[in-house]
């Protein structure tokens, strides 16, 4: 049996699964949500071609996802 863990929450508006969207690989961890939401899923494709024509979007997204993965290695310092 898995055990859960609390990493972090996140407020109205933020997002999540930058880390899969950029390394094109299965998501890290499981997300679940404490009330009703509205969820805008990007597949691959349609991230690639956002990238394509703001290719700040990806290094913005990169800068999010290594800023929250120094946050989750301080929580299990």
């Amino acid at each position: 049996m898995a055990t859960e863990l609390e990493l972090g929450r996140i407020q109205p508006g933020a997002f999540f699964g930058e880390m899969g969207i950029l390394g094109h690989a299965p998501r890290s961890a499981q997300v679940s949500a404490e009330s009703v939401c509205d969820f805008l899923e990007c597949p691959d494709y349609l991230f690639d071609s956002l990238c394509k024509q703001s290719p700040q979007l990806k290094d913005w997204l990169r800068q999010s996802a290594d800023a929250r993965m120094d946050s989750r290695l301080k929580i299990r310092d």
